[in-house]
Parts: C-alpha cells; sequence; structure tokens
C-alpha cells in the first residue's frame, strides 16, 4: 500500500501535478491529484489543476485509439481488402 508520509506524482500518466498528502485519491494502490485523474477523465472531465490540462493528453489518446480500433476491424472483416 503506497504511503502518505510525503508528496508524489500523481498516477495518471500525462499528468504533471504531485499528489498532496491531505488530498490524494487512491484507485488500485495507485495515488491520483483528483477525483478526475483517478477515473481517467471520464467524460472529459479536467485535472484539479489549472495549469495541467492532462485530460487533453487523455482525449487525445482514447480518439486515436478508437480510430486504430475502427481501421483494424474493417481491414479483418472486409472481403473487399481480402487479397
Amino acid at each position: 500500500m503506497p504511503t502518505l508520509a510525503s508528496t508524489s506524482q500523481c498516477a495518471c500518466p500525462p499528468c504533471i501535478c504531485p499528489v498532496e498528502p491531505h488530498q490524494a485519491v487512491e484507485i488500485d494502490g495507485k495515488l491520483y491529484c483528483s477525483p478526475a485523474c483517478a477515473r481517467h477523465h471520464a467524460d472529459g472531465q479536467a485535472c484539479s489543476a489549472p495549469h495541467c490540462n492532462c485530460e487533453q493528453a487523455v482525449a487525445r489518446h482514447d480518439s486515436s485509439n478508437d480510430v486504430l480500433s475502427i481501421d483494424n476491424a474493417n481491414n479483418t472483416e472486409s472481403p473487399i481488402n481480402q487479397p
């Protein structure tokens, strides 16, 4: 279990915020700086720090994965793409 004795980095990958012991959100043993980061910015919720904007990086990553998934599904299921 993580310790809250000192400030650490938020577990949200693109987040630059420190996790303060008095406001940490713990999920699955990982510490986050805010509920939005802990929920992986569901529905585009912003990070609690106005200077961070990590939700924008998460949104870009999610949308690029959706496009790749759609493209892969089309390439494997479409008989037109078969040699």
